[in-house]
């Protein structure tokens, strides 16, 4: 959804008009949103208006939000900002009052809660309830997890009780020792088999399709080789999506040499910046304090819009911050720092995913 072309919402508009659906991808995880009020599909109208009018100042409200429950994280990814400490903000869980409030002022627009950034979302132990709220309002939410939690029945049920839409599981091989070579060696390769089965076994006891299950492998030099063998157990572990997405060196550390693969697979395809950049647009990001940002690249907070709380968020999401960043992926000139960093600058988002796979259907 996010980086959908004119063309591609065309063809979707009459069957939001005429049928009240969508159908959108996220991450790999496929969204069907149905009985949408009649604010959300406006807004989504008023979104494609934005595009077309290419103006910085957005007079829609944002169908989808990035929320990071914490920036607190159980592992050490190298490659990521948190992992290296790279993230110099201060850490902390997101408070049930921020949460609520966002949707207060938000939950009429919404169509999807993404909940995760630069942490574990599960470490928040209100996590099964951010998602019932979101769910009782029509809201889906994905999520994506390291695996290392959910290791009990009981915690599997609250997951889909919840009401959770979709999750990546971040899996990167097919046995302990390939895992242990990649970059997210900390984890037990162990939990994160039992946390894909635990759901499953939730899933059929409460007889829902939901959360779809996607088990992803970021491809390295250390399991470049392993991917059908991973397929083969993300079948086994009853997963509905396999996705192998390409390594993205995101804290921009010299050791990504270490993990790039031998296949060339991850060499940016485009030379020129990319200019399509939608999240400040339509997807920004609140981080677990209330802080609004254009997108999670700037894990730093370089260029704050606002806090939620302080202000109202129609006032956040015009604010000359706000302007500034719009103008700037607008125009292609006096980007902030964190934009130059950004992966999408010259690799586009949908070039990330080297393989998508429907499982067990």
């Amino acid at each position: 959804m996010a980086w959908m072309n004119i063309k591609e919402a065309l063809y979707k508009i009459p069957d939001l008009l005429f049928n009240n659906r969508f159908y959108y991808i996220s991450e790999g995880i496929p969204i069907t949103v149905t009985g949408m009020s009649q604010k959300k599909k406006i807004n989504l109208i008023k979104c494609g208006l934005q595009k077309l009018l290419s103006s910085p100042f957005a007079f829609n409200f944002p169908p989808v939000i990035h929320v990071e429950p914490t920036n607190m994280c159980n592992l050490k990814c190298r490659l990521c900002p948190t992992g290296d400490n790279l993230i110099t903000r201060e850490k902390g869980y997101m408070r049930k009052e921020t949460f609520y409030r966002i949707l207060d002022e938000l939950g009429d627009y919404l169509i999807t809660v993404i909940l995760y950034g630069w942490g574990e979302p599960l470490l928040h132990k209100d996590f099964p309830e951010f998602v019932r709220a979101c769910t009782e309002r029509n809201i889906f939410t994905t999520t994506s997890t390291n695996g290392q939690f959910i290791q009990s029945i009981d915690e599997a049920l609250s997951l889909v009780d919840s009401g959770l839409t979709g999750i990546n599981i971040a899996i990167d091989g097919s046995s302990e020792e390939i895992y242990k070579k990649t970059f997210r060696s900390a984890g037990e390769f162990e939990k994160i088999k039992r946390c894909a089965s635990l759901i499953a076994e939730a899933k059929r006891i409460r007889n829902k399709k939901n959360p779809c299950t996607n088990l992803r492998i970021v491809v390295t030099h250390q399991n470049s080789d392993d991917i059908q063998n991973v397929e083969k157990l993300a079948r086994e572990l009853e997963a509905d999506i396999f996705t192998c997405k390409k390594l993205i060196n995101q804290s921009c550390s010299e050791n990504f040499i270490t993990y790039l693969p031998d296949s060339g697979i991850n060499k940016p395809l485009n030379k020129k910046p990319l200019f399509k950049c939608i999240f400040p647009f339509r997807e920004p990001k609140i981080f677990w304090d209330g802080t609004v940002v254009g997108c999670d690249i700037d894990y730093n907070v370089e260029l704050p819009f606002g806090k939620i709380g302080e202000k109202k968020f129609k006032d956040i999401w015009n604010s000359p911050n706000a302007l500034k960043l719009r103008k700037a992926v607008l125009t292609k000139k006096s980007y902030p720092d964190f934009c130059r960093r950004c992966h999408y600058m010259t690799t586009d988002q949908g070039e990330c995913f080297i393989s998508h796979k429907k499982l067990n259907s």
